[in-house]
């Protein structure tokens, strides 16, 4: 998700619906427990349509300037989990580039 969502997620109060979950750095099993955390969550707020696709918010300047501009930092493509997904570890070690403010991705 783009990151202004992921902060006024983060703003809202329990009252709308806000959940959170809290692991220590040094918990046994933190990736595995964060992705488990992850999915529960998604999946209780119906982020999955059919056979676990949802969208995903990508860069625009990683697709080049045409898809890039200054109102559109972001472009949507649906994806799916596969049975073999790691969110919380390997993906969050994807080095995605620079944003458009110029801060490493």
């Amino acid at each position: 998700m783009p990151a202004f969502a992921i902060g006024m997620a983060a703003s809202c109060g329990p009252g709308p619906g806000r959940r959170d979950a809290y692991l220590d750095h040094d918990a046994p099993r933190l990736v595995e427990r964060a992705d488990q955390g992850w999915y529960e969550l998604v999946s209780a707020f119906g982020l999955f349509g059919a056979d676990r696709e949802f969208l995903l918010a990508l860069p625009a300047h990683r697709y080049g300037a045409q898809a890039s501009s200054r109102h559109r930092r972001y472009v949507w493509r649906r994806v799916r989990l596969l049975d073999d997904w790691d969110v919380m570890g390997v993906a969050c070690a994807i080095p995605l580039g620079t944003s458009g403010h110029g801060y490493p991705e």
